[in-house]
């Protein structure tokens, strides 16, 4: 409104000097009806001026509007471009490009993932399928040794006999000597059972008749011929 304020005076100064001029004084019906059509014009062109802000306000909401659209749809795309690669991924699929409101990507275009991480579960059950196999094999050694430990240890000759094989003994102390030299040791077997006795390797040097071999592989010593 700064020019139609600017003419708008000018106009009423102009007809104000016409007026008089012309010999109509202010406060007559004459002069107040002239300066009004001034003043009719004056609301007309601000009634306008308001009516055109109102417009150029709408338009400009809806630009922002549009602008704000386009910015949540690049956030939008931005997030799911990686979330699609991941789930690709994970699935075997397809790695799908967005298309949103005409931003700058391949609509329909398509990248076949790679089987990283089907590889990867493959592996991991592989090695997991070894773990087992590894911990079966053990398992099945030691309930082996339980049952010797648990057998009896009855020499074929009927002689009481026991295992006395290094390898099956743990926390080896020596306590002492038989009355041959052999020494004397306290033990606790690999499933547990304390026991005293001599190590089969020591008896075999000394006295071999004593020392036979179990079936599994580990050596049985007949303590009737040790001694005491």
């Amino acid at each position: 409104m700064a020019r139609v304020n600017e003419d708008t005076a000018n106009e009423r100064d102009q007809r104000n000097s016409q007026l008089i001029a012309a010999g109509i004084r202010p406060g007559t019906k004459a002069y107040d009806d002239a300066q009004n059509l001034i003043t009719r014009g004056y609301n007309d062109a601000r009634g306008n001026a308001e009516i055109n802000a109102g417009n150029a306000a709408e338009q400009q909401f809806g630009i922002d509007t549009k602008n704000r659209q386009q910015y949540i749809a690049e956030l939008l795309a931005q997030r799911q471009t990686p979330l699609n690669e991941i789930n690709a991924l994970m699935s075997g699929s397809q790695v799908n490009n967005p298309f949103a409101n005409g931003i700058g990507y391949q609509g329909g275009a398509n990248v076949q993932a790679a089987p990283i991480f089907q590889g990867a579960q493959a592996q991991g059950q592989a090695d997991l399928n070894a773990y087992n196999a590894q911990q079966a094999g053990s398992n099945s050694m030691m309930g082996g040794l339980f049952s010797l430990g648990a057998a009896g240890l009855m020499a074929p000759a009927g002689t009481f006999s026991a295992f006395s094989d290094r390898r099956l003994k743990r926390n080896i102390v020596k306590i002492g000597e038989y009355l041959n030299g052999l020494a004397k040791y306290s033990f606790t077997y690999i499933w547990g059972e304390k026991a005293i006795g001599a190590m089969a390797d020591e008896v075999e040097k000394l006295i071999p008749e004593a020392v036979m071999t179990h079936p599994s592989g580990y050596k049985m010593v007949d303590y009737a011929m040790v001694g005491e």
